[in-house]
């Protein structure tokens, strides 16, 4: 028996502009929760509302949507060991990174039972200009497959009924529940950026687009920047606008706190590197997720997204699961809530759109 209580409501951020497609979607999904898509499952009947939602994230009747885990969470924990019995006024949430999926333009797309592949063309044909009468050389291409298959990430909680009795507060089960899916959501996006494949884990988009070389020499306001000049390729960024940086917290310190060498004609206030490249950069942003500085030298990630109808990278996605057990618990008054998300590599689709910078910081 699948049981499932969600009572957090879905924030739709229509900060940005967005499409009637995705406006659509994102209100429909403000009026869908889990627990009823649960319930409309054990009945065998979802409300029309659910069915929608479900058909324009091409999930199954009986599957939850992706995006529904956004805001959500499943894990274990006791009472607190003091203070059980005071007047609690609300549970105060952990907070994790954001994502950095969507400003490295990795999709997640929901893909069917087997191995999905992907065909890269990899090898161009050929053109040139021929004399009268002369005629037009074939030349071969070439297709490379890119596939991946599902890795399991998984989160589960558990509770027992004392510990809901002592803690003093209605919501305690549903903030822990919302707080697992968190933790879930933040191992995911730590994978996506630093996965190395081994064992289980997925292989990140560092892994597969390859670690730089690590910088020997410290970066000054000029070396850095230089380094973000040369990203312009005339096909992926035709100006440095099309381009986004994703740092690590240390670089991101050091460049907010790095100014040019003093000049006799300089206009003062000097700006920081963090200035500079927030006003010459499409983004500039920094992510607790991203390797941590080894030896005062870190890794970054830059995106090229000067093609905005072209699919960069994909994280596919076969299924997500919730099931929520008063059973097997029973004899001990335990309720356990286990998450499944199975999940594929970072594939990337467009290489020249990607790469790795290293920045020594002392």
């Amino acid at each position: 028996c699948l049981l499932a209580e969600e009572n957090q409501d879905d924030h739709v951020d229509t900060s940005s502009p967005v499409d009637q497609e995705t406006r659509e979607r994102l209100e429909l999904r403000s009026k869908v929760k889990i627990s009823d898509i649960l319930r409309g499952v054990e009945r065998g009947r979802v409300s029309p509302e659910i069915r929608e939602y479900q058909s324009a994230c091409n999930a199954g009747s009986d599957e939850i949507p992706f995006d529904l885990f956004e805001i959500e969470e499943r894990a274990v924990t006791p009472a607190p060991a003091s203070g059980t019995g005071v007047n609690v006024q609300r549970i105060v949430p952990a907070v994790f990174a954001m994502s950095a999926a969507g400003m490295l333009g990795i999709q997640m797309p929901r893909v069917q039972s087997g191995t999905p592949s992907w065909l890269r063309i990899t090898t161009n044909q050929s053109a040139g200009f021929k004399s009268k009468g002369a005629d037009a050389t074939a030349t071969a291409g070439a297709l490379t497959p890119i596939s991946t298959t599902p890795h399991r990430l998984s989160a589960r909680l558990e509770i027992t009924i004392e510990a809901a009795a002592e803690v003093g507060i209605g919501t305690f089960e549903a903030m822990l529940r919302s707080n697992l899916m968190m933790v879930l959501s933040d191992t995911l996006d730590k994978s996506l950026l630093r996965g190395d494949g081994s064992g289980d884990t997925i292989e990140g988009i560092i892994s597969e687009v390859g670690a730089p070389t690590a910088e020997s020499t410290t970066d000054t306001w000029a070396l850095a920047r230089a380094k973000m000049v040369a990203l312009t390729d005339g096909i992926w960024a035709r100006s440095l606008k099309d381009v986004s940086l994703m740092a690590g917290v240390d670089t991101m310190q050091h460049f907010d706190g790095l100014y040019p060498l003093a000049a006799s004609n300089e206009v003062y206030p000097r700006q920081s590197l963090s200035e500079n490249l927030k006003g010459i950069l499409m983004d500039y942003q920094s992510s607790a997720n991203m390797p941590a500085a080894a030896s005062n030298v870190q890794t970054a990630i830059y995106c090229r997204k000067g093609r905005p109808s072209e699919q960069l990278a994909v994280c596919p996605r076969w299924s997500e699961i919730s099931i929520t057990d008063i059973y097997s618990g029973s004899a001990s008054g335990t309720t356990s809530y286990s998450l499944h998300v199975l999940i594929g590599d970072v594939l990337i689709l467009q290489p020249s759109a990607y790469g790795t910078l290293s920045f020594k910081l002392a």
